[in-house]
């Protein structure tokens, strides 16, 4: 059974990984095994996209519910990133990075304060960051035959949104 002081204890060395930019993480199947002793499950997932002056972001929200000393406690976790294109795994990375940062607040041990007091290191410029993000995106054959129905019934609120994010005509 965790107790709250183990809950603080800091996490092991051999769990912990690095980013590029030197923050640091709990991978997210280190932290499910170490999930599993709380008993833990999630609900509630939801996501979306949205494009803003960077380019499509994914963003998302998950409740992560545990059992700690015989108490359930539920946590909310969030997360939003670039999508560099239509990857499969993309929703999957988005429920793992909202579960990590939901097990945060249950304590140290799950990655709380893990990168207290160290400064991130952006691995490109800013001007050089937002010129890559205004960049469009080259669209598979699906966003293709989206667009070509979206000319043939005239729709052009689609048509604006798949020109702006896409490398189309």
């Amino acid at each position: 059974m965790q107790t709250k002081r183990n809950l603080n204890q800091e996490p092991e060395q051999e769990w912990v990984r690095s980013n590029p930019d030197g923050s640091l993480y709990i991978p997210i199947n280190t932290l499910e095994d170490l999930l599993d002793e709380l008993e833990f499950s999630t609900k509630n997932f939801h996501h979306f996209v949205y494009k803003n002056s960077y380019g499509l972001i994914l963003s998302g929200s998950i409740e992560l519910t545990v059992t700690i000393d015989g108490i359930q406690r539920t946590f909310v976790g969030a997360a939003s990133f670039e999508l560099k294109g239509c990857e499969f795994h993309d929703t999957a990375k988005l429920k793992s990075e909202c579960i990590k940062n939901a097990a945060t607040d249950i304590g140290r041990k799950y990655g709380r304060h893990i990168n207290e007091g160290r400064e991130a290191q952006s691995p490109k410029p800013p001007e050089e960051a937002a010129k890559e993000a205004l960049k469009k995106l080259k669209p598979d054959m699906a966003i293709i035959k989206q667009f070509e129905k979206a000319i043939r019934e005239n729709d052009a609120a689609t048509i604006a949104l798949l020109s702006n994010v896409y490398q189309l005509g």
